[in-house]
């Protein structure tokens, strides 16, 4: 029989988390469902980093984007109604790129160059955050061995799984931007620093310069992907000064050489940044700030000041997420003020359950009397200051994010994760209270962890909208699970009713009377009360608006019994509770907007609803709105219904998601965007869309709600009007029952094109796209109305539209070709 060692055992362990790891950083950076579209190594792309490439290799450190004449003209007006490319610097008529350059000198360019494609910026972020990764995992491997033999194989891939994901890297992975590209390239530099100078602080005489300069190069190229890491290079110093004098002779040669080994490297690649700077701005200092074509450097909020520093930081640490029964369960934290000038809006997660985990290593380290050696110490010091000074600066600006925090929180983790193996070691005073504490370090690690998991899925709802399938098995399984134990927590699904009684009003306001939800996903409802005994009942889908109803008479002082059915008093769709709907039951029942006063039903539409928990409901206030002014009348005997829905609801006609539509574009459309076939509600739907550029000329588009708008190439249309426009929607075509005795060649093809949209213009084809989001939207569709508010096209259709009628043998040529399947003449 062989034998294993506690150390080889701890060692397969260790590798069999890092590779799980490593799978799951895979798994959750894929922005399609497959794996193979989502990581594609060939082809051309467009991304901004690939941009900036093909100007290097044009011999020019602009990028290689074409400049719209308009950004360029004297005119403001003409300015501002240019095109441009958000969040890149424009400078003497050509575009630049002020996101670190260290990721296209050492990822893009290479890889160019070596294979003649382009990298995807899902994978070159996917690449430095496993680097980062490793380079932080080989740092506590390395200690493990020297200094925590005594570590259980607990304590050990508690470790890991902090490092791997409480850093904040899975909220850059999840959205694979150009945005997370350069803080994910500081990250892994970082982490690459750490690892060289803690070989420095080990490493026998003769290599411990070469490992110090490993770290400042690698420090230096950090600075070169986010200029905020500059502060780290007098720490670096510091602390090789500080080993310095502990290890060496005070002597002139020593230090002279130690100084050229930390700050060497990292000034040659400043100079190489101040040349970069200098050949696109005419300036070794200037970055590209000033010349941001953003909302942000034109607002005249300060970039950062002193009264930024505490908000920040209460956000980050000091403020719980919010929590829901469904899948994700985490949602970001409540932002309910903000100090003047701040112009950051964006959806923040924080770092609470870090801060349980950090308060839990504080305990320990009272509790056992930490003692460090003093390389170890020096290291813990590097790890704790490059930390503080990066959260400084962050915590500084008037901006928040996700994926700032990767910035300051990576360092910080491998501290956590290196302090707490010394606890775990050291703590033996009572072995009662040493049990305690590391059963609680290994709960809190997984709430961490758990957290920065669960919110890297929900964040900007992404996840959901990209990878709809593997987000619905996921729903399916968690809510599963979450139902069994909140079965009755809070109030059960259906309508709500409750007493009010209004006030006296001296002039027009606006109160809430009901809100469900979390702070950043609320549906409300709320009363416009006049001073002529008068009230309007609207409803609002988190600032997407809603429903209004019409005035109606009221006395004051007077009881008045309301009635309120939303969508958002239900679970979401993937959950046990709608097992017996069908899908368009289910729709039904999800985009319900019904209100009654005293039994008169007063708005009766669709609204997108979010899933607001339990015990989410606020009457009469509203706590998730900065500056929000309570209910001035009185809300009393609120009564919850049991639901009164039927299910499994059949419409006479499912939709089979082919249209032919009858267009006569109106001679004044030209210069404007004319709605063609809308979908969904407000908030959750897409709009197909015209541009008309002139008499015989257009462009179409696909108007994703907050996920861009593709648009066609110039479309000529010649001839007589009108025009046949032939629609193909494939999520509605792919779902519906067609007759397998008249279809059933065609059904097997129609996986092919479940996600597609085509369009043929007078039988000839004009575009087609992908359906990537808001898929299940088509349930709901109009024709020639943009009712919903998409902002890309207008209200109504200016000319002539109408749906005209396929006949059955018709159909079957137009389902064919628009599944590309050879046609045979029509009889």
């Amino acid at each position: 029989m062989m034998n294993y060692s506690p150390n080889r055992f701890r060692l397969s362990m260790g590798n069999i988390f890092v590779s799980l790891i490593l799978v799951c950083f895979i798994w959750i950076g894929q922005q399609d469902e497959s794996l193979e579209d989502s990581y594609q190594l060939k082809g051309r792309k467009e991304d901004y980093y690939n941009l900036l490439v093909a100007g290097f290799l044009d011999g020019s450190t602009a990028m290689k984007a074409s400049v719209d004449p308009g950004l360029l003209s004297p005119d403001a007006e003409v300015r501002n109604k240019a095109n441009y490319l958000l969040d890149a610097n424009l400078y003497q008529g050509k575009y630049y790129l002020y996101y670190g350059v260290t990721p296209a000198v050492t990822l893009f360019t290479p890889y160019r160059l070596l294979t003649g494609y382009y990298l995807p910026t899902e994978i070159a972020i996917l690449f430095s955050v496993a680097i980062g990764f490793l380079a932080a995992t080989a740092v506590w491997r390395e200690a493990l061995s020297r200094y925590f033999t005594k570590i259980s194989k607990w304590g050990e891939s508690a470790a890991i799984i902090l490092i791997g994901f409480s850093t904040a890297t899975l909220f850059l992975l999840t959205r694979g931007a150009f945005y997370e590209i350069p803080i994910a390239g500081g990250y892994a530099c970082s982490m690459l620093a750490s690892l060289a100078l803690w070989r420095s602080l080990h490493a026998k005489f003769k290599q411990k310069n070469f490992w110090l300069s490993i770290a400042s190069l690698t420090l230096g190229l950090a600075v070169c992907c986010r200029p905020n890491y500059v502060f780290t290079l007098p720490v670096l110093l510091v602390i090789a000064f500080l080993k310095f004098r502990t290890t060496e002779s005070y002597c002139s040669r020593g230090l002279t050489t130690l100084l050229a080994a930390a700050a060497g490297p990292a000034a040659l690649i400043g100079l190489g940044q101040a040349c970069y700077n200098y050949a696109r701005f005419k300036d070794p200092i200037e970055f590209g700030f000033n010349y941001g074509l953003n909302s942000f450097f034109t607002s005249g909020n300060p970039l950062m000041s002193l009264r930024f520093f505490l908000p920040n930081l209460y956000w980050t640490y000091l403020s719980p997420p919010e929590l829901s029964p469904y899948f994700p369960f985490v949602f970001p934290v409540a932002i309910k003020f903000l100090p003047s000038g701040y112009h950051g809006n964006e959806f923040y997660h924080g770092q609470f359950p870090t801060l349980l985990v950090s308060a839990w290593i504080l305990i320990g380290s009272v509790c056992c009397n930490l003692l460090i050696r003093n390389n170890l110490k020096l290291f813990l010091k590097f790890l704790f200051c490059i930390s503080a000074v990066l959260l400084g600066f962050i915590m500084l600006l008037g901006i928040r994010g996700n994926r700032y925090v990767v910035d300051f929180q990576a360092a910080f983790i491998l501290m956590i994760a290196i302090t707490g193996a010394i606890i775990w070691q050291q703590f033996t005073i009572h072995r009662r209270w040493s049990k305690i504490w590391r059963v609680g370090y290994i709960i809190l690690v997984i709430i961490s962890t758990g957290f920065n998991f669960l919110g890297a899925i929900q964040q900007f709802d992404q996840f959901g909208n990209r990878r709809s399938e593997t987000y619905k098995n996921l729903q399916l399984i968690a809510n599963n699970i979450s139902s069994l134990i909140f079965t009755n927590i809070g109030r059960p699904p259906g309508p709500v009713k409750f007493t009010v009684v209004f006030a006296n009003q001296e002039k027009a306001v606006i109160e809430p009377l009901l809100v469900a939800g979390l702070s950043e996903y609320i549906d409300s409802l709320y009363v416009v009360q006049y001073p002529d005994k008068r009230i309007e009942l609207g409803l609002d889908h988190h600032a997407h608006g809603g429903p209004r109803s019409e005035s109606i008479p009221i006395e004051p002082g007077r009881s008045y019994e309301i009635e309120v059915d939303l969508g958002a008093f239900y679970p979401p769709r993937v959950h046990p509770y709608f097992l017996k709907y069908d899908n368009i039951s289910t729709d039904l029942v999800k985009n319900v907007a019904r209100i009654k006063i005293d039994g008169r039903i007063v708005i009766d539409e669709r609204m997108r609803s979010y899933d607001a928990p339990p015990w989410s409901l606020q009457f009469g206030l509203d706590r998730t709105r900065i500056k929000s002014k309570a209910f001035s009348g009185k809300i009393s005997q609120i009564i919850y219904i049991k639901n009164k829905h039927q299910h499994n609801f059949t419409p006479d006609k499912l939709s089979d998601g082919i249209w032919q539509l009858s267009v006569d574009f109106s001679p004044t459309a030209i210069g404007t965007n004319q709605p063609i076939l809308a979908s969904g509600l407000a908030g959750a739907g897409n709009l197909l869309f015209a541009k008309i550029l002139s008499s015989d000329q257009i462009q179409i588009g696909l108007d994703l709600w907050g996920y861009g708008a593709p648009v066609s190439d110039i479309i000529s249309i010649t001839g007589t009007t009108p025009h046949k426009f032939e629609i193909f929607v494939g999520p509605l075509a792919f779902r519906f029952p067609w007759s397998t005795s008249e279809y059933g060649e065609y059904i097997k093809h129609l996986d092919e094109h479940r996600d597609t949209l085509t369009v043929y213009i007078d039988g000839k084809f004009a575009w087609s796209t992908q359906i990537k989001h808001h898929v299940n939207s088509y349930n709901y569709v109009s024709i020639g109305t943009n009712s919903q508010g998409f902002d890309t096209a207008q209200a109504v259709f200016s000319g002539r539209i109408a749906n005209v009628t396929i006949p059955q043998h018709l159909k079957k040529n137009l389902l064919k070709k628009f599944l590309n399947l050879p046609i045979k003449a029509a009889q």
